[in-house]
């Protein structure tokens, strides 16, 4: 079931849930009236924009916070398989009663 209205979506959220051929058909259209019918993969659609914020560069104040723990996830990860390929490194495992 689809919401009645969408509020502060992204161009490539309205790709993935109507389609890019819908996303498209919204370029034109002149925010705060109602226009349509628009053509998406679930019918027919009356759309109205109440805005348009065409967008911005992130800044690195922008991101600093999930760069940094990104960052710090990748370091640990890397951390804990070179302690368990250290701990493999020390064990042999052998199987009794095969050939």
């Amino acid at each position: 079931m689809l919401p009645a209205a969408l509020a502060e979506v992204t161009d490539a959220e309205v790709e993935r849930i109507f389609s890019v051929d819908f996303a498209d058909a919204l370029e034109p259209l002149v925010v705060g009236e109602w226009t349509g019918p628009v053509q998406s993969g679930y019918g027919l659609h009356l759309v109205r924009l109440d805005a348009r914020d065409p967008g911005r560069t992130a800044t690195l104040e922008d991101v600093r916070d999930a760069v940094l723990r990104a960052f710090l996830s990748d370091q640990s990860n890397q951390l804990n398989e070179a302690f368990y390929q250290a701990l493999k490194s020390r064990y042999t495992v052998r199987v009794e009663g095969t050939s």
